[in-house]
């Protein structure tokens, strides 16, 4: 809040103030991802990427300009001058792989060339860190607006909705409009599936260095645009949130994650037991009923439920967002879910928690609350799930979570008060950490490509009434915490960790090693999921 204090008092009397610096993440050879953040921070955000073609370079410029110049009251910026520090290094189109960037995000994304062509979109959507980084990114600060800079087209073009936009900055810079729809796998494409109430659009100039006037011309723009945008609703004001569960009197409820309040609810089909939310959208599990409730979580608005599954019970989103996957253990089948069940294969009769890999190319399904036996899923091509074999957990397993690295899993269980670390390539057990009384839950913390958070793990013993913290890098207990009794389920973002409590119907977030609240929201709660 300081910060934010800081920053608007800078932009109020038109000091230039030195943008924050970020690490978004890191490209194939290593290089830092940075971002630089501007202005208001309660203000909706404006994200500029200066580079995406490493070989298109002109943008950074304008970045430049803006990272300096006095900003006008109501403008947030998030300033990305290099979102493929390979290519610009190498004065190459593609990252270090042989992949153009902007053919490699998911939406109608298509295989195309191979490594080093002009359009090579990479072996599958999503395959390079870089791309995964601005994702990430993007997901957390939900830009209202988007101006991704390339060379050379000399024109502003899009197909976005918001035409008005796009001719304003054309009219502003003195470029042309030209109606032309984005390629597939652009990130573009991406934006407006996700943040469709804004603007994402391509500006090119023309080959070779712009002009400092050009520069400033631009800058100019982009702030006369980040100044007319809406102010946000109360909705998207009041975050972060909590979405807790409450199977007792079919609900789900929206709790002010700083305050502990509930500023709304839903009433839901029969026996909401398990919520899950991620990429602005949450999907709530009745298993009674064999429903699933959709919900934007930008609007906390319902968008369908889907009826029809057996007895559901665990939801989960691909890490790319698009995809739902639900389990249903007494069909032991997984649904595959884009706004409506577009697939079911079998996986084993008990199918219930789940672990997708980072990178989206498999899923551990334990089966059952006190499983003998995990099956192992190739995610790659996400709407056709494949059951590829089995693990075997060493004991009665009940959750499990993949690392953010990707390397290990960690699983949990019901028959013991250890956790077993498990080589993921191998699907070998290479260490074993206390867990407390069982069942115990893990979750990582994937951070969004921030590093200060992305060092924990977090397991809960609900019988015990206690949080453990882990550093997963090193297996090392960092501290334990209290929290309800009951409390076995957990979600966790960016340091913010919440746990529901089956027992006591308490609400308990703890940011860092600090408690912020413990509050009874209602007779029982059984899941929690976090929307940033």
């Amino acid at each position: 809040m300081l910060r934010g204090l800081i920053l608007a008092a800078l932009v109020a009397t038109g000091v230039a103030a030195a943008a924050p610096r970020t690490v978004v993440g890191h490209s194939v050879k290593g290089r830092a991802i940075v971002a630089y953040e501007r202005g208001d921070p309660s203000a909706p955000a404006t994200l500029v990427v200066g580079v995406i073609h490493g070989n298109e370079t002109a943008g950074l410029t304008v970045i430049r300009r803006l990272r300096t110049m006095p900003l006008p009251p109501g403008v947030h910026l998030w300033l990305v001058p290099e979102a493929n520090p390979d290519g610009v290094a190498a004065s190459t189109r593609q990252n270090a792989h042989g992949v153009d960037l902007n053919r490699n995000w998911p939406v109608a994304w298509k295989h195309n060339g191979v490594p080093w062509d002009g359009y090579y979109s990479g072996p599958r959507p999503m395959s390079e860190p870089e791309n995964r980084a601005m994702r990430d990114f993007i997901l957390r600060i939900k830009p209202a607006l988007t101006i991704w800079y390339h060379q050379p087209l000399d024109e502003v073009y899009g197909s976005d909705p918001h035409v008005a936009v796009l001719k304003r900055y054309a009219r502003l810079t003195g470029l042309r409009y030209h109606r032309l729809p984005a390629p597939p796998g652009a990130a573009t494409r991406w934006e407006r599936k996700h943040f469709p109430a804004g603007p994402h659009f391509v500006v090119e100039f023309r080959a070779g260095k712009i002009s400092a006037a050009t520069a400033i011309r631009h800058a100019r723009a982009v702030l006369a645009l980040a100044q007319s945008l809406p102010k946000p609703t109360f909705h998207a004001a009041s975050r972060p949130i909590a979405l807790v569960t409450v199977e007792s009197e079919n609900r789900l409820l929206a709790v002010d994650a700083t305050t502990g309040h509930v500023v709304r609810w839903w009433t839901l089909p029969a026996d909401p037991e398990n919520v899950e939310a991620y990429a602005g959208e949450a999907a709530a599990v009745s298993t009674q009923t064999g429903a699933v409730t959709l919900i934007n979580t930008d609007t906390l608005k319902v968008i369908r439920v889907i009826h029809g599954l057996g007895s559901p019970h665990i939801a989960a989103f691909a890490p790319q967002g698009d995809y739902v996957y639900v389990t249903d253990d007494a069909r032991g089948q997984l649904d595959v879910i884009l706004n409506r069940v577009v697939r079911r294969i079998f996986v084993g009769y008990g199918a219930h928690h789940m672990a997708f890999s980072p990178d989206q190319r498999r899923l551990w399904v334990v089966l059952g609350e006190r499983a003998r036996s995990i099956s192992l899923v190739d995610t790659h091509v996400i709407d056709r799930p494949r059951l590829i074999g089995h693990v075997d957990p060493h004991g009665l397993a009940h959750d499990a979570a993949f690392t953010p690295d990707g390397r290990y899993v960690w699983v949990t269980y019901d028959d013991r008060s250890t956790l077993t670390v498990f080589n993921a390539r191998t699907r070998r057990p290479v260490a074993t950490l206390p867990a407390g009384t069982a069942p115990a839950h893990v979750r990582f913390d994937d951070s969004s490509g921030l590093a200060r958070y992305g060092r924990y793990a977090y397991v809960t013993s609900g019988k015990d009434g206690v949080l453990r913290v882990y550093d997963w890098r090193a297996d090392k207990l960092v501290r334990t915490m209290a929290t309800a009794p009951g409390s076995f389920n957990l979600a966790v973002d960016r340091g913010l960790v919440a746990t529901s409590s089956l027992t006591a119907g308490t609400l308990t977030l703890f940011r860092g090693s600090h408690r912020l609240f413990g509050e009874r929201v209602a007779p029982v709660t059984r899941d929690v999921a976090l929307v940033p």
